[in-house]
């Protein structure tokens, strides 16, 4: 049937006027063929006009209206959200017109337009249907409407016939039963009063009436309804006491009285007599009870009336005509009547239970007395069972006693507790056998019990047997427990298996069998004080009995996890409100406790979480503290030191959150344990935390002020970061609280920031479970602040996965058993509060341990259990503590098998449930017995809903059965995965958070192969290449296509993208011609990973998809925010229906001239749905505080609320500026807790992806760090600190403006915008701590860099008005950045400060206004005025070195450059910031100088001008000379290559002023500088050589540690050489033989520096810290060299050796000869600099772009060291390892490329190359970075530094003109994806003159063009070309420097013509950048390479 088909019926049966019932009908089975959501949107209009035309029988169908409309809104609201809201919009209008027609009732009939005609009655009806439709809706529907008119409901139906009456009585009474808890407090103060009366008018009229079938009900739904009400709202202050007072009376004495009515009557007692009403008209009240007939067994009624009665005598009552309302202070000063009666009613419980005794045989009294009880259960509103569990035991002996006499009685009694006979019997099975056997001699009882049971009487006795034995060893009464026993054992008997038995060994036997359960219920008795004796004596006869040997004590300990169970039990019953069935075990514990002893400290682990879970109870706190008491008593010195802190931790959390008594009592338990045990405790004082403020620990905090000197101050930083590490958590957590402390004012330059940072995200993941160690990691992280990801480099640190091989070896078991254990079960322990997650942990670590046989610990010493002692022994000992129980405990636990086929996820309705049933389905499939008793273990937990552990274990449970390798089991997987990416894939499936976690399980899946897949290459085993086969396959099973959209889907961008990619490369052999459909979902692929770049050149390309985001794209980046507001403003309207539309559209508004705008943008939005609402608020508030609205603010604190970091700052605000100050941290601390959760979830990714989470954890910190300053009594003193820590974070602080302009409003606004101005002015009262404009001049600074000069200048405008000195310079920017230079110079002209002198240089250079003369002058004013400033020094020197003025005579040539040398040295003088540049061009125009001097010599120049001419060139040299005394030598040291160049320029005084110098170094920096010296004593230039040695010889005779060191590195140079000459075979290992090797043996006594970058290349200090060291301290010297070598497959044959350090670790170099690495050495230094200018950079810091180094060490000549790069593998390996498949002919392709170069044309070149070759070479570099980095974010970020870094060397590679760029010279790192060059020496274009040219700039063949992308080299790869480029550019002088001595030493004056010429203009370089990509990549000029450069790869 048709759609339009199926929409006609229904339309027929309404315009037919068919009855509602068949209507109804019809619709529900039309559901299910389709009616679109669009159709059921038109029908309510039909069915109001429906009721109204058939209004005769609406009175008895309403019902069904309602029902109708219910069904059609749940079937419309999956289809479309905003027909879901137009739908419920008709029936709030309807609900709106008919309230029009309310305010008087229609006498007349009324004809309203589209609905028809309506009377009074339909009306009525129609408001019972709204009321009913909300009713039964799940969600709130229009509740405020109706609720509003709830008073009028019942007060208009006073007037109606009662079966109108009925109807909107039930829907009225219903809806404000549902509503009114909610309702009620929203409400104003008149409300209740208005509702209460209309119920209460209603209620008279109705008892007034006739009676009718309908009564009663109306009686029930009014009564009820008011009861409820009353319970919500109990403030009398608007109610008419005396009105209901009346009322009551008069239902009170009418005739009419049932037991409902009754209860009704009670309840308006309360309510009276709880506000001080006199109800005079009681005693009569209950006369006319007792003359009730229609109200059976009065009695409770009127014991609880005569109660209410007492209740006024004793505690009085105030007459109702004497009351005033607004006198509240009479109230509530005696207990609440109500309690008092209940309270009084139960009393009475045990009298009607001893007349139940008393009248056993007597059924009619019985039936009485039981009816009696049943009566205090309803009249006290409380559940039977609960009343009647403390008298079980009595109520069970009569049901035993009667069983044969009187079974009636006995079903009764059963009844009471809600079960059957028999069912009552099976509960207390134990205690019934146990009392017939004691007490009743004949056999008729037990015979009465087992027919009950339908169970032979052995067997029930043999089942109860330790309940029976219990029974008997607990009874006093010897006589009675020897026929117990007797009886017992005659019984069980007479059963087969003991009939062997001797009879005296039975007991013993069952004894032994259950000795577990008996010793437990044993133990529970001590606790109990009439018993104790008792049990104590039973627990030794049970130790005799059962044979043991052990002292009580022992006996205790071994079953103590059994005990906790009870204990566990117990804490349950408490938490549920449920009965708690011992209530002593509390005392139990500690009777326990003190036999056990010192042996506590067993279990003090357990112990430690028991106490912690009862002090978490309701009012149990001081029960827990006095456990802490007793314990800390018993415990032994050891133990309580070891557990000092969470002990003291534990206490102090009672006292923090228990009542006054209980902060007492734990002042009291900690002057115990601190004071009276000082002489233990105090040497571990360190690990005490903080006492709290509270006066009762004053004297606890002073004695350790005077007794202990706590020296956090003694550990560092370093220290305490390696500390983190450490496997105690206690030490975790103390290192935490000292780097928390040492963050707030530590020296930033002393900070270990890479490794603070791994350590810390580390600890997110380790202890995502722990209480306190995440909370405390993230305010470290807070106050470490989020440093620019491009300035550290953080390492993931990854120790979670285990490698198995396949559950084969146990070593590997037990380590992932361990791993199980320490990682999960126990933090999942430990977080636990539900005793039975307590339960089933230990079940599975107890499992786990058996499984991986683990021994108990007794038998840890026993041979065979070495391997297990040995991993036992590495745990720490709080863990061994903990686990020693749990290596002999017996839990048992059983589930029922699953009985499900695949796939599963699609009939599970949630992922929990989803993720139990598919790992016990998987688990059932396992056939290894090990990985079976492994995974098994943890199903119990898992199906506790632990989901966590289940998705940690399911990718190894996964992987094993797929090694299995069996189709029955790799297809239910399949079908599994297919199914979760099906269903989420598919367009109408919406569920959620369910999808997005099942999405993520199937992630870490693959995740988990891959990684494995890596890991178990680098194994050598004979099923590697199998096994490796095997996952592979299956992988390839899974479509990349579904994995691409389901990815995106769950937000897993860098998986959807590696999807795809690998979808388009395999499925289409990389051939980028894509449909529509691909494009499409890159594009949304980028979008979302903010890749604006890569998303223009999607959409630029391909002009089908949406142009609006296009548009968008390029507004964004052209910086059109106006523009892009409109767009989402459009996308707004045009997308109603989705969330992201409203949130993209407010996003535009987060700048700050727009915070206004952007609030009333969102308070104006279209009403929402709930869902939505919180969303907005979250913007509202942020829109609020930083627009200043607080009134605004305020009013958005109260609505519901998004829960997001920046709602949370919001919220925090909020309360901080209304004084709510624990409210405001509170909301930090929540926020700060879920941040950590989210860091802990990706802690596997780079810190970069961490970098966002890690910022907002520094806001939270700020703003917490604020507030606490604000709150300190040394208010400046802290806000001061905290101000200095923020500027010395400063310069490492991300360079983005948007998060510094969020950073600077946060701190602004929490320091300055929410205080009062008075208490700001106290502040800077003696000196300005707070400097409000500074504030707003930083946030100037941002918006003009952001170009929105609107927000620049109001905060300009704002920093003016608090201090216009300071804001003069800012303001003269912003003239300039708008263009109004006139006003920028006249302002500046009156700006006498350094800074505006140096501006007005500036500007007046950039437009040409003022001579050079005065530009000087400009300049020189500001350095006048500011000498310290490098800065100024360097503007000054560079525009002195673009205008020296005329060098036309040789006076004015060195004058010029003697100036600008001068220059230099003052610049040097004053910092090292610009010291690459300055230096350079020191050297630069040294050489010119001397360059000169040369030439005039050579001319043989003897003039008068040219000698004094030369004698400025001598005091050049001489100021030189002494240049280290100018300037840090660390400087010079920098550039010490170039300076020992110079040695070759044959000028005295030149190699005097060298020599000098470098002697200077030399003695600063011996062992580094040696390696310098040494390859320059060895140089090819004999002059160099010379000098060279005459620098060692003079500084040889100044030091004798020189001397050393001089010596050594000569044996260490004739060591290298001879190695270096020594032949041998080429690509293989070599073992040195010790005795022809034996000159090696020099090595491992000399004093030298392992020649790595650290050692050779200084870190020049910042100008914030100037004294840091050039190079790190304890550098690792050479301790030896390892004895096997490598001899590299190469011509030279290099030797791969490795050097022993001294601090342990091995360092590999590449030792070359017959190979000139002078080049490479310039190379590598040109590339030093590069990086120092990209660190200069913003852009490209904010890019991360660098080049990766290595030291290069030319030690003789033409031979030295190179610094070995691990993981690196050649780009040929790479590839050709790929294409070398048996199908393949990629071995035949070098010979068929000479072929055609050797043979063709060009153009015959090019097409082969294009047609034949690419073909049989496809693009495959692709896959290395799959394989390398299975895990998405790894892959993107290596993917990443890929391409920048094989644009930037391909940039640098051109500007050199660095050729042999063949295909293994060109190597990529295996861990980072970063590209390295090698063979860095054939430079300055030597490729073009080889005998096949390289034609080619770089090298951009066709695979490492695929591998960037789908996109190619546009995006990314351009982009950073360009940059490069541009940043070369820009410093080409200091970079021409390198060469420009390098050409001097070689005798080549073209090197820098070579590189100048391709440097072109900055306009030109994108242009240059295109022709450069363009010809690299051509076919053309590829098909002309030479054969061995492998252009095919």
């Amino acid at each position: 049937m048709e759609t339009t088909a199926v929409e006609n019926l229904l339309l027929t049966l309404f315009n037919e006027n068919e009855r509602i019932e068949e209507i109804r009908k019809t619709s529900t089975e039309l559901y299910p063929v389709g009616l679109s959501p669009a159709f059921i949107n038109t029908l309510p209009p039909l069915i109001f006009k429906h009721a109204v035309t058939n209004h005769t029988r609406l009175r008895r169908f309403w019902e069904h209206y309602v029902f109708l409309l219910k069904e059609l809104y749940l079937h419309v609201l999956p289809g479309s959200y905003a027909l879901s809201v137009a739908f419920l919009d008709q029936i709030t209008d309807y609900i709106k017109l008919f309230h029009t027609l309310w305010d008087e009732p229609i006498h007349h009939t009324l004809n309203v337009p589209d609905v028809g005609v309506i009377t009074n009655d339909t009306l009525f009806h129609l408001h019972a249907v709204f009321l009913l439709f909300s009713y039964e809706m799940k969600y709130e529907v229009h509740v405020m409407d109706l609720w509003s008119l709830l008073p009028k409901y019942f007060r208009a139906s006073v007037h109606l016939p009662v079966a109108i009456q009925t109807n909107i009585i039930k829907a009225a009474s219903l809806f404000c039963q549902k509503n009114c808890m909610q309702m009620m407090p929203l409400s104003d103060d008149w409300y209740f009063g208005s509702l209460a009366s209309s119920m209460l008018l209603l209620l008279t009229k109705i008892d007034q009436m006739p009676y009718e079938v309908d009564w009663e009900n109306n009686i029930l739904y009014l009564s009820s309804c008011l009861s409820h009400a009353i319970e919500s709202q109990m403030n009398p202050k608007y109610l008419d006491l005396s009105s209901i007072a009346k009322s009551t009376e008069v239902l009170a004495h009418n005739s009419r009285l049932n037991k409902d009515k009754a209860i009704l009557i009670l309840n308006l007692f309360h309510l009276l007599l709880s506000n001080g009403i006199q109800l005079s008209w009681l005693k009569d009240f209950m006369m006319k009870l007792d003359d009730s007939e229609t109200i059976l067994n009065k009695e409770i009624l009127k014991t609880r009336l005569i109660l209410f009665m007492d209740y006024e005598s004793e505690y009085g009552v105030i007459s109702e005509n004497n009351m005033d309302i607004d006198q509240n202070s009479q109230r509530n000063t005696f207990p609440a009547p109500m309690v008092w009666v209940d309270e009084r009613t139960v009393a009475l419980i045990p009298n009607i239970i001893d007349s139940i005794m008393a009248s056993a045989y007597n059924m009619d009294d019985s039936k009485h007395q039981i009816e009696k009880l049943r009566d205090v259960s309803l009249y006290t509103s409380t559940n039977l069972y609960t009343l009647l569990y403390p008298y079980i035991n009595t109520l069970l002996d009569l049901c035993i006693q009667s069983l044969t006499s009187n079974i009636e009685l006995s079903e009764m009694i059963a009844s009471l507790y809600s079960s059957t006979l028999s069912e009552f019997i099976k509960k207390n099975i134990g205690y019934c056998i146990s009392y017939a056997l004691k007490y009743i001699n004949e056999d008729d009882s037990l015979v009465a019990i087992s027919r009950a049971l339908e169970k032979p009487l052995p067997q029930i006795c043999e089942d109860s047997a330790q309940d029976i034995l219990v029974s008997m060893l607990m009874e006093e009464d010897k006589s009675i427990k020897t026929n117990g026993l007797e009886r017992f054992k005659s019984i069980v008997k007479n059963q087969e298996k003991y009939r062997l038995v001797q009879r005296d060994q039975l007991l013993q036997l069952l004894a032994k069998t259950n000795r577990t359960k008996i010793t437990i219920s044993l133990a529970v008795e001590l606790g109990n004080e009439r018993k104790y004796h008792q049990a104590i004596c039973a627990l030794n006869e049970l130790r005799s009995m059962s044979d043991l040997s052990m002292t009580l004590a022992d006996h205790l300990s071994h079953f103590f996890m059994g005990i906790l169970d009870s204990v566990n039990k117990f804490i349950s019953q408490k938490r549920e409100n449920n009965i708690v069935e011992t209530p002593y075990i509390l005392n139990s514990l500690q009777e326990i406790m003190e036999i056990l002893g010192p042996k506590t400290g067993e279990h003090a682990v357990h112990l430690m979480k028991v106490f912690s879970l009862i002090g978490g109870l309701k009012n149990m706190q001081l029960d827990a503290v006095h456990l802490w008491d007793f314990f800390t008593q018993v415990l032994s010195e050891k133990t309580l030191v070891t557990h000092i802190h969470e002990i003291i931790s534990g206490i102090i959390y009672l006292a923090k959150i228990g009542s006054s008594e209980v902060s007492k009592q734990a002042s009291i338990t900690l002057r115990h344990i601190i004071m009276d045990k000082s002489s233990i405790v105090l040497p571990y004082a360190k690990h005490i935390p903080r006492i709290p403020d509270s006066h009762n620990f004053d004297e606890i905090r002073q004695f350790l002020e005077d007794n202990v000197r706590i020296e956090t101050e003694t550990m560092d930083i370093h220290s305490a970061t390696s500390m983190l590490l450490d496997s105690d958590e206690a030490k975790v957590f103390n290192a935490l609280h000292i780097i928390s402390g040492l963050l707030e004012a530590c020296d930033e330059n002393t900070l270990p920031l890479e490794q603070l940072y791994s350590n810390l995200i580390y600890l997110t993941r380790k202890f995502s479970h722990h209480t306190q160690i995440p909370s405390l990691t993230a305010i470290c992280l807070g106050r470490l602040g989020a440093t620019d990801p491009g300035l550290v480099n953080t390492e993931v640190i990854e120790d979670q996965m285990i490698v198995l091989d396949n559950f084969s070896n146990m070593d590997e078991n037990r380590d992932f058993v361990l791993t199980i254990i320490i990682d999960h079960l126990l933090p999942a322990f430990n977080a636990a509060t539900i005793e039975k997650d307590h339960q089933y942990i230990q079940y599975a670590i107890q499992a786990l341990l058996q499984a991986a046989d683990f021994p108990p610990l007794q038998s840890m010493e026993e041979s065979g259990y070495e391997s297990a002692r040995r991993r036992w022994e590495r745990l720490p000992a709080n863990m061994q503590e903990s686990l020693t129980p749990l290596l002999q405990s017996s839990y048992e636990c059983f589930w029922n098998p699953l009985s499900v086929d695949s796939p599963i996820y699609p009939d599970i309705p949630t992922f929990d449930d989803w993720i139990i049933t598919f790992y016990q389905f998987l688990t059932q499939k396992v056939t290894n017995e090990v990985a079976s008793r492994i995974f098994s273990s943890c199903i119990p937990i898992i199906r506790c809903h632990k989901s966590e552990i289940g998705i940690y274990l399911l990718p190894y449970l996964v992987l094993h059965l797929v090694l299995c390798s069996r189709n029955e089991i790799l297809h239910p997987i399949r079908l599994e995965i297919l199914s979760v990416l099906e269903l989420v894939n598919s367009a109408s499936h919406d569920d959620g958070k369910r999808s997005d976690l099942a999405l993520q399980v199937i992630v870490s899946i693959t995740q988990h192969c891959r990684e494995w897949m890596k890991r178990v290459k680098n194994r050598k085993r004979s099923t590697q290449r199998t096994q490796l086969a095997i996952v592979n396959k299956f992988l390839n099973l899974i479509p990349d296509d579904k994995m691409a959209y389901a990815s995106l889907s769950c937000k897993a961008y860098a998986q959807a993208l590696m999807h795809l990619e690998k979808y388009v490369k395999e499925g289409k052999q990389g051939d980028l011609q894509l449909d529509s459909a691909v494009w499409s979902l890159l594009a949304n692929i980028y979008s979302k990973l903010n890749d604006l770049l890569g998303l223009s050149i999607v959409l630029g390309n391909n002009s089908d998809l949406d142009t609006s985001d296009n548009d968008l794209i390029h507004f964004q980046l052209d910086g059109k925010f106006d523009k892009a507001e409109y767009v989402r403003y459009r996308q707004m309207i045009e997308n109603p229906e989705i969330l992201a539309s409203y949130t993209n559209y407010l996003d535009c508004f987060k700048v700050p001239n727009k915070y206004q705008n952007g609030l009333i943008a969102a308070t104006n939005l279209p009403q929402l749905l709930t869902p939505w609402a919180p969303t907005i608020n979250a913007y509202k508030m942020e829109f609020s505080w930083k627009s200043k609205r607080w009134d605004a603010l305020a009013s958005c604190l109260a609505a519901e609320t998004a829960n997001t970091p920046d709602s949370a700052i919001s919220r925090a605000l909020g309360h901080i500026k209304e004084a709510r100050y624990i409210q405001g941290i509170s909301v930090i601390q929540r926020s700060r807790i879920q941040l950590v959760q989210e860091l802990a979830s990706h802690s596997y990714e780079t810190y970069r992806k961490s970098y966002p989470t890690i910022f907002r954890l520094q806001l939270l910190q700020d703003l917490e760090d604020i507030q606490f300053a604000w709150e300190d009594s040394d208010k400046q003193g802290k806000l001061m600190q905290l101000q200095t820590r923020w500027s010395n974070q400063k310069d490492r602080l991300v360079y983005n403006n948007q998060l510094r302009r969020t950073l600077i409003e946060l701190r602004k606004a929490a320091l300055i915008d929410i205080r009062h101005p008075l208490s700001l002015a106290h502040i800077n009262s003696s000196q300005k701590i707070i400097d409000t404009a500074s504030y707003y001049l930083e946030l100037s600074q941002i918006s003009r860099d952001m170009n929105n000069s609107t927000a620049s200048y109001m905060a300009l405008s704002e920093a003016k008005r608090l201090d216009a000195n300071a804001a003069a310079i800012e303001k003269v920017k912003w003239y300039w950045s708008e263009g109004y230079e006139v006003n920028a110079f006249a302002l500046l002209r009156k700006i006498e400060t350094a800074e505006g002198y140096g501006l007005l240089a500036k500007y007046s250079e950039e437009k040409n206004t003022e001579s050079v003369e005065t530009i000087i002058g400009y300049y020189k004013s500001a350095i006048q005025l500011e000498e310290s400033s490098e800065e100024l020094y360097h503007d000054y020197l560079i525009y002195q070195a673009n205008h020296l003025g005329p060098d036309d005579t040789l006076r004015r040539q060195i004058n010029n450059r003697s100036n600008i040398i001068k220059l230099c040295v003052n610049c040097l003088s004053r910092g090292s910031d610009y010291v690459y540049s300055t230096m350079s061009m020191l050297i630069n125009n040294w050489i010119e100088i001397i360059q000169i001097r040369l030439e005039q010599t050579k001319a043989r120049n003897n003039s008068d001008e040219w000698r004094s001419v030369n004698e400025i060139i001598t005091r050049v040299n001489i100021f030189i000379m002494k240049l280290s005394s100018r300037v840090p030598i660390h400087s010079p040291m920098l550039f010490i290559n170039r300076l020992i160049s110079l040695f070759v320029i044959e000028d005295r005084e030149m190699t005097e002023s060298l020599t000098r110098l470098v002697v200077d170094i030399f003695k600063k920096y011996p062992h580094n500088a040696i390696w310098y010296l040494m390859g320059a004593t060895n140089s090819p230039s004999p002059r160099i050589s010379q000098i060279a040695s005459e620098v060692i010889r003079i500084a040889r005779g100044s030091n004798p540690l020189l001397a050393t060191i001089i010596s050594d590195s000569r044996k260490f140079l004739q060591a290298m050489k001879r190695l270096a000459a020594t032949e041998m075979e080429h690509d293989k290992s070599v073992l040195l033989d010790a005795r022809t090797f034996q000159y090696l043996d020099v090595l491992n006594t000399i004093d030298m520096l392992v020649p790595n970058e650290a050692a050779l290349v200084p870190q020049i200090p910042s100008h914030r810290n100037p004294n840091k060291s050039a190079f790190p301290p304890n550098l690792p010297k050479i301790t030896g060299i390892i004895r096997e070598i490598r001899v590299m497959k190469s011509l030279q044959k290099p030797k791969h050796i490795t050097f022993r350090g001294s601090d342990g670790r091995l360092y590999p170099f590449l030792l070359k000869k017959n190979d000139d690495l002078r080049k490479d050495a310039r190379v590598m230094e040109f590339n030093y600099m590069i990086n120092s200018f990209f660190k200069k950079n913003s852009e490209s810091v904010h890019k991360e772009l660098y080049i990766r180094t290595y030291s290069v060490i030319p030690i003789g000549d033409r031979w030295g060291l190179l610094e070995w790069v691990n993981n690196l593998e050649p780009f040929k390996s790479i590839v050709s390892g790929y294409l070398v498949r048996p199908e393949s002919h990629f071995r035949d392709l070098p010979n068929l490329f000479k072929e055609f170069v050797d043979a063709s044309l060009i153009s015959k070149k090019e097409e082969a190359f294009r047609n034949i070759i690419k073909n049989r070479s496809p693009p495959v570099f692709y896959k290395w970075f799959i394989d390398n980095f299975p895990e998405p974010n790894h892959w993107l970020a290596s993917k990443s530094r890929y391409i920048k870094t094989l644009a930037v060397m391909s940039i640098v590679g051109y500007v050199l003109g660095l050729g042999d760029r063949h295909s293994e010279n060109i190597l990529f790192d295996k861990l980072t994806g970063d590209c390295v060059h090698v063979d860095l020496n054939m430079l300055f274009d030597k490729g073009l003159n080889l005998a096949v040219p390289e034609l080619v700039p770089f090298r951009l063949t066709h695979n490492l063009v695929d591998a960037m992308g789908l996109i190619g080299y546009e995006g990314t790869f351009r982009d950073t070309c360009q940059l490069t480029f541009d940043i070369i550019i820009r410093n080409k002088e200091a970079l021409l420097g390198v060469f420009k001595t390098f050409s001097i030493e070689c005798s080549k004056n073209d090197i820098q013509t070579v590189i100048e010429n391709k440097l072109v203009p900055k306009e030109q370089v994108k242009a240059k950048v295109e022709e450069l990509i363009t010809h690299a990549s051509s076919p053309e000029s590829l098909s002309q390479m030479y054969v061995g450069w492998a252009p095919f790869l």
